[in-house]
């Protein structure tokens, strides 16, 4: 009778704080999450964004989802924190597929794209900003759309850099061998 009676009281329990959950709250709790991430030390907004995380997990929020990726996203690669950067994406892009955010996943494509890259991965990298550029190509917002493309364009240029340079070292050792 008490294993029963306090299984009911946990149930209710987790029922009530994923009810009082709300997509309002996710984003003001973001918009916060950015402000910290924008700052000297953005660590302090990991905690924040891996809980926004979770409850959007918990009510199916997709864009609460992407933007707490994105945030994390931003905050792995500016730590160099490559191998981060790539793994945590999948879920944002994921996500972002299925409702369209096209800002958000040609910015994610880019940091994944530009960590492959830190990482010598060339081709992913190449993979991953083309993949890039053609989410910013379809942004309706003609500002964001320029915007992000030209980002796209500048690190393309560093992709192209990057895999000259892998080639010319290749060739340079194949010929001393």
């Amino acid at each position: 009778m008490k294993k029963s009676f306090l299984f009911i009281l946990l149930s209710s329990i987790a029922f009530a704080q994923k009810a009082s959950i709300t997509t309002t709250d996710i984003d003001r709790r973001i918009d916060d999450a950015f402000n910290i991430v924008n700052t000297e030390n953005p660590n302090k907004a990991i905690p924040i964004l891996q809980k926004i995380n979770i409850d959007s997990k918990n009510i199916d929020y997709k864009l609460g989802i992407v933007k707490a990726g994105y945030a994390l996203n931003l905050i792995y690669y500016k730590k160099s924190d490559y191998k981060s950067v790539i793994s945590l994406s999948d879920e944002a892009i994921k996500a972002g597929k299925e409702i369209k955010s096209y800002v958000y996943l040609s910015h994610i494509h880019r940091n994944k794209g530009n960590a492959y890259g830190e990482l010598g991965f060339i081709d992913n990298s190449g993979k991953e900003l083309f993949q890039a550029l053609e989410y910013a190509k379809k942004l309706k917002d003609k500002n964001e759309k320029y915007y992000a493309v030209a980002l796209m364009y500048d690190n393309l240029g560093g992709y192209y850099e990057k895999k000259s340079t892998a080639r010319q070292r290749f060739f340079a050792y194949m010929a001393k061998h």
